[in-house]
């Protein structure tokens, strides 16, 4: 059964069941993994749902005062296209959004286009503009939001960002994927692009008013041809401090034995620098996310096998390798699920093996979750999810072993995606009955990942004259020893800007001056 068919048959079969009942969450409501009931109500059966539209949340994140936006391909009166949706911290729809809490930015009305078949990416402005891209009658387009959900018209044209397609290639069809905001408020966009015989990942990059940088790439493009596998939309992206970027494909060829995940380096100008192969035998790879740590990444897959059984033919995996070596290898020390380490996994998402893996994330600790459905073939399919420690291994603390099945729960689409929040929890969006958009929230439980303070250079004192003068130097775009000299303690343990530069933009968030 190929790759489609395996998910239009898990589409088919997910539904809603049989509301779970109160007293259960209350027992489990704060064990990892499980439902967090303080989002939506029990007539909801804890969803955050929008009822006034169909269509999927793709993209989500939690706002600083607790309420969510998200973002998806959806159907409303005004069009079928790409909305942004905005949730209160109780998980209503928020009414002081675009119109009862959607806001259709951008209209496809592609031939062909139903509320499920585009994909969006999203971003929010330390202002609380929003951008979303996505496909529209030009190509692919991207536009920009008010905090309140209307058009910011000093974006673009009236507030919409027409990319078209790349002209050095014949594009038959686009679809949108992530976007990544710069320190100088500049945009990257992800998108694919498709052939009457190639995919190509297109890749521009907006000046903060929503027009082409035309110093990126060649044409307004940056171009690499990869293989469409299981993906609908562009590869994750992520940022390098530097100015570097990373990004993740399907790409070899389009079977189980020449495919492989390419993982590619570019320079800020769009130009492509190295790539290099993650590959598990006798399978299709098809990266979901990337996320960096110091000089390492670590990217959350799933790879495909249709000669396993049905049930058993889309497992979790995950890689940690080295972002600057050349040639980039994988870390021997995760996983070592192959001779020479470096994979977690293949595995499957169902203790029973019984499951179907649909998307993962990595969190901000260096693990890996992953969210599919279990009990394939079964009378009752349910939603799940599965969650790797740092170091590669099932994380026994998340829920049985680690892996988590809710009973009464479904979540379906393509492609879930995740957002964490600052108390410990993690947010799911995906599409639930009756097609409505959807975010579920589960409980994470601390985090082990780094927490940033002002230990600038790691000397274990927060010193006015060393850590002060470090942040302000970094604050206003110095780099290397502009930043160092003279503003280093005696035991200080991170000595050089590269250090330093990773530290503050991997643990505290940090826009540093990029090259």
């Amino acid at each position: 059964m190929g790759i489609r068919s395996i998910k239009k048959h898990f589409l088919i079969l997910a539904h809603l069941f049989a509301l779970v009942l109160f007293a259960a969450h209350s027992v489990h409501a704060q064990s990892r993994g499980a439902i967090d009931t303080t989002l939506g109500t029990l007539a909801s059966n804890y969803y955050a749902i929008n009822t006034t539209v169909t269509g999927s949340v793709q993209v989500v994140m939690q706002l600083p005062d607790g309420r969510i936006l998200g973002a998806g391909s959806c159907a409303t009166g005004f069009g079928i296209g790409s909305c942004a949706y905005q949730w209160t911290a109780a998980g209503a729809p928020d009414p002081s959004f675009g119109v009862g809490g959607v806001s259709l930015a951008i209209v496809a009305n592609i031939s062909g286009s139903t509320a499920f078949s585009s994909v969006v990416g999203m971003v929010r402005r330390a202002d609380g503009s929003i951008l979303v891209s996505g496909p529209c009658a030009t190509g692919l387009c991207v536009a920009q939001l008010t905090a309140s959900g209307a058009y910011d018209t000093s974006f673009g044209l009236n507030g919409i960002s027409q990319l078209g397609t790349p002209t050095s290639i014949t594009v038959t069809t686009s679809n949108a994927g992530p976007l990544v905001l710069l320190p100088d408020g500049r945009v990257l966009f992800s998108g694919l692009c498709r052939t009457s015989s190639d995919h190509y990942m297109c890749l521009a990059r907006l000046n903060p008013n929503g027009f082409f940088d035309a110093s990126f790439g060649s044409s307004n493009w940056a171009l690499a041809t990869i293989v469409l596998g299981s993906s609908r939309g562009g590869p994750p992206i992520t940022l390098l401090p530097d100015g570097r970027f990373l990004t993740a494909a399907t790409c070899g060829g389009g079977t189980e034995a020449t495919s492989t995940t390419c993982v590619s380096r570019w320079l800020s100008s769009g130009t492509l620098q190295y790539t290099y192969n993650i590959d598990v035998p006798g399978a299709i790879e098809s990266p979901q996310a990337l996320r960096v740590f110091g000089s390492q990444a670590t990217v959350a897959e799933y790879s495909v096998n249709s000669t396993r059984p049905f049930g058993d033919q889309l497992r979790a995996f995950a890689s940690r390798f080295d972002i600057y070596a050349v040639p980039g290898g994988v870390d021997d020390a995760y996983g070592a699920a192959y001779p020479n380490g470096g994979i977690a996994g293949p595995i499957n998402i169902d203790s029973l093996a019984n499951g179907t893996t649909v998307s993962g994330t990595v969190l901000r600790d260096g693990s890996a979750l992953f969210a599919g459905s279990c009990n394939a073939g079964a009378a009752v399919v349910v939603f799940c999810t599965m969650k790797l420690a740092s170091n590669g291994t099932l994380d026994v603390s998340y829920g049985v072993g680690g892996r988590y099945e809710y009973a009464g729960y479904a979540l379906f689409e393509n492609k879930f995606s995740f957002a964490e929040t600052n108390n410990d929890k993690l947010l799911i969006v995906g599409t639930c009955a009756d097609a409505r958009p959807c975010v579920l929230r589960i409980n994470l439980g601390p985090s082990t990942a780094s927490a940033c303070n002002m230990d600038l250079d790691g000397d274990g004192i927060v010193n006015a004259t060393t850590d002060g003068l470090i942040l302000i130097r970094a604050a206003l775009g110095f780099k290397g020893t502009a930043v160092t000299t003279g503003a280093l303690g005696s035991a200080a343990t991170r000595t050089f800007w590269p250090q330093i530069q990773d530290y503050l933009f991997d643990q505290c968030g940090m826009s540093v001056s990029v090259n």
